[in-house]
């Protein structure tokens, strides 16, 4: 049951950051920086889920680590945002 959830939450992150990227990069224009945040906000949560499920960390750590890189990921989008909004 552990592998089905895990494989569940990589194919919805893997959704996501596709959902996110593709009308992008269909777009035959140039596109900034700043369209692609959203995607690369998924590409960042997909980091433990390819760790995690390669079994490069044990099974007992996997909240922690998910957790600790949603929390980096906030508090690192947040301080981009906060540059992009305020231009400091």
């Amino acid at each position: 049951a552990g592998n089905s959830i895990l494989s569940q939450r990589t194919g919805v992150l893997l959704g996501a950051y596709w959902g996110n990227m593709l009308p992008f990069l269909l777009v035959p224009r140039g596109m900034f920086i700043y369209h692609y945040f959203p995607a690369l906000l998924f590409a960042f949560l997909l980091i433990p889920a390819v760790v995690v499920e390669s079994g490069w960390l044990p099974r007992e750590y996997e909240r922690r680590f998910f957790g600790g890189v949603a929390c980096a990921v906030g508090a690192v989008s947040s301080i981009l945002l906060a540059l992009f909004v305020y231009k400091m």
